[in-house]
């Protein structure tokens, strides 16, 4: 009975020498099919997921009551401290806000145009210090960059301007010339 293993075993290995496999490795069995579902097991499978997970959760009445207990269980000191707080953050982000505006202002007034004065209050703010106020630091920065100076651009209304008396190319005069009936 052993003679008969050994047989095959060598039969085995000869058999993967010749067709030149490594006779150490198993050949791969073939996978199985993908198992493909239905709309309604996906639905399914995704249902049952959901309520395992909302298993531990609290309701929203039970978040509800659990926030309402939270509220008494402060004190009014608490509450009133809340307030406070909310109040002087407002207060700071109005402070900010006028300051801004203010330096975007003192900017204008320097003869900055409209649409280069946030970048020339932001370049400014880099170099106001105890010793430089933002008056003096718009200045400098306008000093560095003049391109950001000029005020405001001319407004134009489309028609040209001037008394008429343009020089007339020989083009156009030769077009008038053989057109004198036109109005140009």
């Amino acid at each position: 009975m052993a003679d008969e293993q050994t047989t095959q075993a060598t039969q085995e290995q000869g058999g993967a020498q010749t067709a030149g496999g490594d006779p150490n490795v198993s050949t791969p069995e073939p996978a199985q099919a993908a198992k493909t579902f239905t709309q309604d097991e996906v639905n399914d499978l995704i249902k049952a997921r959901v309520q395992r997970e909302r298993k531990g959760l609290p309701g929203k009445d039970e978040l509800e009551a659990f926030h309402k207990w939270q509220d008494d269980q402060r004190s009014a000191e608490q509450k009133s401290a809340e307030a406070i707080k909310a109040q002087s953050d407002r207060a700071d982000a109005a402070e900010k806000k006028a300051a801004a505006l203010e330096a975007k202002l003192l900017a204008a007034s320097k003869g900055v145009k409209p649409d280069a004065a946030d970048d020339v209050v932001a370049l400014a703010s880099l170099k106001v210090s105890d010793d430089m106020p933002l008056e003096k630091a718009i200045d400098e920065v306008l000093k560095k960059y003049p391109q950001f100076a000029g005020g405001s651009a001319p407004t134009t209304t489309g028609v040209p301007g001037g008394n008429g008396s343009a020089a007339i190319s020989g083009v156009e005069a030769a077009f008038r010339a053989k057109n004198p009936g036109i109005k140009i």
